[in-house]
Formats: C-alpha cells, sequence, structure tokens
C-alpha cells in the first residue's frame, strides 16, 4: 500500500507540474495522448521547472509518508 501512494504523489506532483505551467485540465483523453507521445514530444514538455514540483511534492511526501 505504502508503494501505490508513493507512485501517486508523485504522479500527482508531474500532473500538478503540468496543469500550472500549461494550464491545461487533465483528463482521459490526455493521459492516453501522453502514452502516444515519443521521445521527442516528451523532451520539448519536459523543463527544468519540473525538478521544483517533483522533489517537495513528489519525492519527499512519498518517503515521509
Amino acid at each position: 500500500m505504502h508503494t501505490v501512494f508513493a507512485l501517486l504523489f508523485i504522479v500527482n506532483a508531474v500532473a500538478l507540474y503540468f496543469m500550472l505551467t500549461f494550464g491545461v485540465e487533465i483528463d482521459w483523453t490526455m493521459v492516453g495522448n501522453s502514452i502516444d507521445t515519443d521521445q521527442c514530444e516528451t523532451a520539448e514538455l519536459l523543463h527544468l521547472s519540473l525538478l521544483h514540483y517533483l522533489p517537495f511534492l513528489g519525492i519527499i511526501p512519498a518517503v515521509w509518508f
């Protein structure tokens, strides 16, 4: 159960990054599109500002919980 919650914290941090950075709402269509992307599209969407969200809203709560 701990692993599930840890994974949810990390996924939530990444989703929050995309929602606040690009001003989008994530629905099932967006999740499907994220699975269909290639490496070039993924590289264009990732930025160093993700490193602000991931540790503080993803990794630290996942380890603490």
